[in-house]
């Protein structure tokens, strides 16, 4: 009799270890693609094309002089930058005026970039740095490798800085990621997925790989998300510290954690236990820069817009004349996509088909039963969206409808608890589409998009001119590649071909194990 029993448990038993086996596997297969994709994107950008790139590192580099440095305004006034940056800055060269020059001149400039004097990182020059307002966490994070790499020439600083912070961000935002699917109770079969399409979005590597304090931010807002949860869970002492600790982090970071007061708040009060010491934690440790606001600009969050005046009543009364019919998709499709500094578009019907694709599947989450954990990210999520609509109306009115939304690169805080709810939602069919429209986005972000951007291309972006350009072209898409790029080509185009066979394999697996 008891042999009937002993075979189906020894079959469970090894079912079980060929799970546990196939998802550490599958975590060790996105670990690679999240470095290959974090070296790759930190290489192919040229210098200071990340967003507002330059006056970040500035401010890691003199953290206290609220200006930039002459090294940073020298490399400034010789590297190429995008026709958006050169609306505001007429002395800088665009890249089209960039790839006219001879390839003589072009690597007599480059030379000369990579030839700044270091000495002149410590000079402060007479250019103002409108981002030293930022809360200052992640610049003293950064200040250590600037200092430590003071040596090296400027670009090749700026290189080691964006592969360091861009691999420790997303790995935290890994961690942090993987336990709030725990938490919401994501099947292993899908939290691979979502983790996959969460690391297939362009918008996450160009906010997340850049000299910046986003790498931090972003991570941050998700790890408050769970230890809010784990309080909410287990209200004893230690996770009230530990939520409170980790929400100040996030508050000295950047000021739009500010748009989270409601809902720490709400999570502490409903246990109403601890209030007392949560409070202390973050009054104790953020407290000193937001009372350094009001008391320098007469406002909590002392970014450029309050300090200019623009407070909650005029949001209310700008929020009238936003088009909000063509503020939302267009938003939501630069947080998908984003070229860089140069702000290109990206085929409007692929992102709206991908953009569609999660908006089905959260309509299906709606039709389910939602436990407190799906509530609270419900709450969380609420309080950004709402923070992401306040600067889009303060964007229209300081800008005058110039700008019709707030950054995309805002919106990548909500990414991974969005996608929880997604993929609590999708059924096999929308993930399998899922995972087959990010990955194809990302590819294409690198082989039809960034790389003949960086390479000087202008022509079609068809898949005829596209293949004439990879195979005829070559040698100059090279060569233009090696004049702007921190990396050589070769290395670029290598890493490329790594990324595409990481993310054909990915997709297999994944559609597989959906089916």
């Amino acid at each position: 009799m008891p042999e009937m029993w002993i075979e189906p448990l020894d079959d469970c038993k090894a079912a079980g270890v060929r799970a546990d086996h196939g998802r550490i596997r599958a975590r060790r297969l996105l670990i690679l693609y999240i470095v290959a994709n974090a070296v790759l994107y930190s290489c192919l950008m040229p210098l200071w094309e990340g967003f507002d790139e330059a006056y970040h590192f500035g401010y890691a580099q003199q953290l206290t002089s609220g200006q930039l440095s002459d090294e940073v305004k020298a490399s400034i006034l010789l590297a190429p930058f995008s026709p958006v940056v050169q609306h505001n800055l007429p002395q800088v060269t665009s890249f089209s005026q960039y790839f006219s020059w001879s390839d003589d001149h072009r690597a007599s400039v480059r030379n000369e970039l990579f030839a700044i004097p270091v000495s002149l990182g410590a000079h402060v020059s007479d250019y103002g740095n409108y981002e030293t307002q930022q809360a200052p966490l992640a610049y003293f994070a950064m200040a250590p490798l600037e200092w430590g790499l003071g040596a090296v020439s400027l670009p090749v600083r700026v290189l080691v800085m964006r592969i360091v912070v861009a691999l420790a961000g997303c790995l935290l935002l890994l961690f942090a990621t993987d336990a709030l699917f725990g938490q919401l109770r994501v099947p292993f079969v899908y939290r691979d997925a979502a983790l996959f399409c969460l690391f297939s979005c362009q918008m996450l590597w160009a906010t997340m790989a850049h000299v910046a304090n986003d790498w931090l931010a972003v991570p941050l807002a998700v790890s408050t998300l769970v230890a809010l949860n784990r309080y909410r869970e287990k209200p004893d002492v230690r996770s009230a510290c530990a939520a409170a600790a980790v929400f100040a982090a996030g508050l000295l970071t950047k000021a739009y954690f500010l748009a989270l007061i409601p809902l720490f708040v709400v999570v502490f009060a409903l246990r109403r236990r601890h209030v007392l010491s949560a409070a202390a934690i973050v009054c104790g440790v953020a407290g000193y820069w937001y009372a350094r606001n009001l008391v320098r600009f007469g406002s909590l969050s002392g970014t450029q817009e309050s300090k200019s005046g623009f407070g909650f009543l005029a949001a209310i009364e700008g929020a009238q004349k936003v088009h909000w019919l063509t503020v939302i998709p267009t938003y939501i499709r630069s947080a998908l996509w984003t070229g860089n500094n140069n702000f290109l578009a990206f085929s409007a019907s692929t992102l709206n088909l991908t953009a569609g694709l999660g908006l089905l599947a959260l309509v299906l989450w709606t039709t389910r039963r939602h436990s407190a954990v799906e509530w609270t990210v419900v709450g969380y999520c609420a309080c950004f969206v709402t923070a992401i609509a306040y600067a889009s109306i303060i964007t229209n009115i300081t800008i005058h409808g110039v700008a019709l939304s707030a950054e995309p690169w805002y919106a990548q805080v909500l990414a991974a608890p969005l996608l929880g709810l997604v993929w609590l939602g999708a059924n096999r069919y929308i993930g399998v589409a899922l995972v087959a429209m990010t990955g194809y986005i990302l590819v294409a972000t690198y082989v039809v998009k960034l790389i003949p951007l960086y390479g000087g291309y202008q022509g079609r972006g068809s898949f005829g001119a596209l293949t004439d350009l990879y195979i005829h072209g070559i040698a100059g898409l090279m060569s233009k590649l090696n004049s702007v790029s921190l990396a050589p080509a070769v290395l670029i185009l290598v890493l490329t071909g790594i990324v595409v066979i990481l993310t054909i394999t990915q997709q297999v697996i994944l559609i597989r194990r959906m089916r």
